[in-house]
């Protein structure tokens, strides 16, 4: 009885953990986006979430001569700034830094953060990124599948109990390993949708070459391709500048 319910508890296990990763991909959107972002801002945040967005954010307004980048800090680089914003991000991200900020502390300033929350709605209105009502159905998959397997495997426990079966510490180490399993699928929810996911990958694809040989043309180009693949694949003239405002002098 103990290697009948084992094997088939192994069994179960391996499927169930299919059957939740096959089911995520069918919750919310399917199919092709047609009309992937196209702001910086919105592509930066479909990568990397909020960390991604406000890090354009403060390349941009260096950019512009907005802020002063000084070691792994910015300031304020002229009176009037913020009316010389793009977006309401840029605008909060001035009125925060003021005299002068870390930039490890700008992109973890929870006003700052809020400032990023129009970019998530408008991709979780885009079926890109999965809403808290998605992330929450696809963690209770988990849980539902999970617990039909460990209860099959604690079932097979008791009974053997009841019968005095030789050992069932195999039982017992498969219960806690399956239980930790489908706990992890539980904790870590796709961010991105299936659509989400398409649209990302046709943006990574379509700048790719863009980023290998650090090609980008400045402006709104060089924005997306760091929102996509990093600062360090900018053109050479320009990652003196991310350097400047990223990373603190030794």
């Amino acid at each position: 009885m103990v290697l009948f319910f084992l094997m088939f508890g192994v069994v179960l296990a391996i499927a169930g953990v299919a059957a939740v990763i096959v089911l995520r991909t069918k919750k919310g959107a399917l199919g092709p986006c047609s009309r992937p972002p196209t702001d910086p801002y919105s592509i930066a945040y479909l990568n990397a979430g909020p960390d991604g967005a406000i890090r354009i954010g403060l390349y941009s307004l260096v950019q512009a001569g907005l802020l002063t980048p000084i070691a792994g800090r910015v300031k304020v680089a002229k009176p009037g700034a913020a009316q010389l914003c793009a977006n309401d991000l840029e605008r909060i991200i001035i009125n925060m830094v003021g005299e002068g900020l870390a930039v490890a502390t700008v992109v973890k300033d929870p006003a700052i953060l809020r400032g990023t929350q129009s970019f998530r709605a408008q991709l979780v209105s885009e079926q890109l990124l999965a809403d808290d009502s998605l992330r929450v159905a696809n963690r209770n998959l988990a849980l539902m599948i999970g617990g039909g397997v460990v209860g099959f495997i604690l079932l097979g426990i008791i009974l053997s109990l009841t019968q005095d079966a030789p050992d069932v510490g195999g039982l017992f180490v498969l219960m806690v390993v399956v239980a930790a399993a489908f706990a992890g699928l539980a904790a870590v929810t796709p961010r991105l949708t299936p659509r989400g996911q398409h649209a990302l990958g046709g943006l990574r694809q379509r700048f790719q070459k863009t980023a290998e040989n650090k090609s980008s043309q400045g402006g709104e180009e060089s924005l997306i391709v760091a929102g996509l693949f990093g600062f360090t694949a900018l053109p050479t003239a320009e990652q003196p500048l991310a350097r400047v405002i990223f990373f603190k002098s030794k």
